[in-house]
């Protein structure tokens, strides 16, 4: 029975074609990085080999969100760095905008909205965005979500 494994391994290797491992990309001096900035001017580099990221971009650049990037990530050829653009939110005054515009906030239906104008009107102008939450309708729970995205 042995011998029978062992003649059945002898045919199946005789069958099978080995192909060597290529290692030419091994001793590379430089490599090619492609950056794709969210302007979508992809460009493709060829730096040295073991660069690291932040020798190949700006991180001090307003422009882009580079918050989830490592800059001392070593690059390797055929490496896609993807850019993101900063998302600049516009905020809303509280103290300024009208129903419509209120209305845009989440959570804000016609009638808190109307609850905020009625509120700013007998009361003045907002101090504080948390006084916001002297408005009826309004408390802590749905505060949250607005705070980030008002102002007065």
């Amino acid at each position: 029975m042995g011998y029978l494994f062992i003649i059945g391994l002898t045919i199946a290797l005789t069958l099978v074609s080995f192909t060597p491992i290529s290692t030419s990309g091994l001793n590379r001096k430089t490599i090619d990085i492609t950056i794709a900035p969210c302007n979508g001017d992809i460009e493709i580099k060829t730096v040295d080999a073991y660069t690291t990221l932040d020798q190949l971009i700006d991180f001090h650049d307003s422009n882009y969100d580079l918050s989830s990037l490592n800059p001392s990530m070593i690059l390797s050829h055929g490496d896609y760095i993807t850019l993101p653009c900063v998302v600049e939110t516009t905020k809303i005054s509280i103290n300024t905008a009208d129903l419509e515009t209120l209305m845009q906030l989440p959570g804000i239906g016609q009638s808190t909205a109307q609850a905020i104008i009625d509120y700013r009107n007998a009361n003045g102008l907002f101090q504080t965005i948390e006084q916001l939450m002297e408005v009826p309708g309004i408390k802590e729970g749905k505060f949250e979500p607005l705070k980030d995205q008002i102002c007065l």
